[in-house]
C-alpha cells in the first residue's frame, strides 16, 4: 500500500509539519461569505492536532526516497547528475517528475534532495552555471 503524505508551512509558527492534508470551508465572520481553510492533521501523542498551513507551501510526498533514504515531497529541490531541478506533478505524464529541457526522470537511486523552493530557491538559480 502506497505511503500518502503532505507536508506543509504552519501558518502560525512558520516551521514543516507533516500528516493528513485537507481543506474545510469556514465561516469568515460574515454569514454570507465562507473561505477555504488547509489543515494537516497530524499525530500527537493518543490522538491528532489539526493544523492550519500556509496552503502555498503544500506538497505531496511522491512515494520514493532518495539515495541516502529522505523522503521526496513535491516542490522538493533534488540533485541530479550534477544540476539541481524542482520536483513537480505533472499531470499527462499521471507522475512526480523533476525535469529541465533535456532530462524527464524520477529515480531515488540517481538523486539526492538538498532543499525545497520555499527555504533554497537560490539552488534553483545555480543550476544552469
Amino acid at each position: 500500500m502506497r505511503d500518502i503524505e503532505f507536508r506543509g508551512r504552519d501558518k502560525k509558527t512558520g516551521k514543516w509539519v507533516f500528516g493528513h492534508y485537507f481543506v474545510d470551508v469556514e465561516q469568515d465572520g460574515d454569514m454570507d461569505r465562507f473561505i477555504k481553510v488547509h489543515y494537516i492533521m497530524t499525530p500527537y501523542g493518543d490522538h491528532y492536532q489539526q493544523i492550519e498551513l500556509d496552503p502555498e507551501t503544500v506538497g505531496q510526498y511522491t512515494g520514493l526516497l532518495d539515495r541516502n533514504g529522505m523522503r521526496i515531497f513535491e516542490s522538493d529541490i533534488v540533485r541530479y547528475k550534477g544540476m539541481a531541478f524542482p520536483v513537480r506533478w505533472d499531470i499527462e505524464k499521471a507522475g512526480f517528475f523533476v525535469s529541465n529541457d533535456k532530462y524527464w526522470m524520477m529515480n531515488g537511486m540517481d538523486i539526492e534532495v538538498i532543499g525545497n523552493i520555499y527555504d533554497n530557491s537560490e539552488l534553483l538559480e545555480e543550476r544552469n552555471e
